[in-house]
């Protein structure tokens, strides 16, 4: 059991890092979350929560037996058809697979499972343009696994941005100040923004360009930029919370955040603490607040009859199955 133990337990810990990974990155690629005032429907919101725990233990509990599975079939394997059958059902079964991590056709059929499993590939293969690609396909951010060499190598590093624009990240400093490269990561997630090259966070058109995207990416703008009117404009008018990443001055500038506040509410509270008494503006922050709550409530309880429908239309599925049934059973 020891050592079916030691190879499930790295693979299960690697995806448990990923998923949370992947929940920053959902808040970050959703301007709304993580700022939302809270919503009035209490019981639904944890009903939601409750529904989401009882899925993600029942996922957690279907990755464990499949990784003891996978990692069991990793061990025993001890031809090039076991290895395939292995990273075939789960690409990660690479990592046990030390005789295969530099085989071409076991290599490939794991990257395309699992883009992350790259990792454990030999360096040669970490250096082959088709392994890479085939990765990245999968998993854009497996880049991060590639050599040094094809991080900086333009066709995939494009290949990569245009489907994850985060993978940036992982690209070489050259391609990191390249403008087509940067246009295209900024057209696909505009909080690429924070790992353009610096002198490029200074250039209008580029922060615009995220800003379009994603308006809180104004974070990652050149200081010069979160204190330039017409720039803390743009992104004010497209998410108020913007606001909280512009310079001091323009916080307390009563035109941008009379125009934060308008477009959400909550954004009152990065105001300065001068005009945060002003009344006008929390009359208006109570308007633009009041709009979200309608809006959240008829979103939920249109969420809730569809559940509901759902529901009687399953009762309803089983109850004529089950009356069709009968009479077979009867004779």
């Amino acid at each position: 059991m020891a050592p079916l133990a030691m190879a499930t337990l790295p693979a299960f810990a690697q995806t448990a890092r990923l998923g949370a990974r992947d929940v920053r990155l959902a808040a970050l690629r959703d301007p709304r979350l993580g700022s939302r005032p809270a919503r009035p429907e209490s019981g639904q919101h944890l009903s939601s929560h409750f529904t989401r725990l009882l899925a993600g233990a029942s996922f957690a509990a279907a990755f464990w037996k499949r990784s003891r599975q996978t990692a069991r079939a990793a061990l025993r394997a001890t031809s090039k058809a076991d290895a395939l059958n292995s990273v075939k059902e789960d690409g990660y079964a690479l990592e046990k697979l030390k005789d295969f991590q530099s085989d071409l056709e076991v290599v490939k059929a794991a990257v395309a499972d699992s883009g992350y499993a790259l990792q454990f590939a030999s360096e040669e293969l970490k250096d082959n343009a088709e392994v890479v690609k085939a990765a990245i396909f999968e998993q854009p951010q497996s880049l991060e696994h590639a050599s040094a060499r094809l991080r900086g190598d333009t066709e995939v590093v494009r290949l990569a941005v245009a489907k994850d624009g985060y993978a940036l990240r992982y690209a070489s400093p050259a391609l990191q100040e390249d403008l087509d490269i940067v246009h295209m990561a900024l057209a696909q997630q505009g909080y690429a923004l924070t790992y353009v090259a610096e002198k490029l966070r200074a250039d209008p058109d580029i922060v615009k360009l995220a800003l379009q995207k994603s308006p809180r990416a104004l974070a990652y703008a050149a200081t010069s930029l979160r204190a330039d009117k017409d720039m803390v404009t743009f992104a004010v008018e497209r998410d108020g919370i913007a606001l909280r990443h512009a310079s001091a001055d323009l916080q307390d500038d009563p035109e941008i955040v009379k125009l934060a506040v308008a477009q959400n509410g909550a954004s009152l509270d990065y105001a300065s603490e001068r005009l945060k008494k002003e009344s006008e503006l929390k009359d208006i922050s109570e308007r633009s607040l009041r709009r979200f709550y309608r809006k959240a409530s008829f979103f939920f309880k249109l969420l809730a009859l569809g559940q509901l429908l759902l529901r009687g239309r399953i009762a309803l599925s089983r109850a004529w199955r089950f009356l069709r049934r009968k009479p077979k059973e009867s004779e």
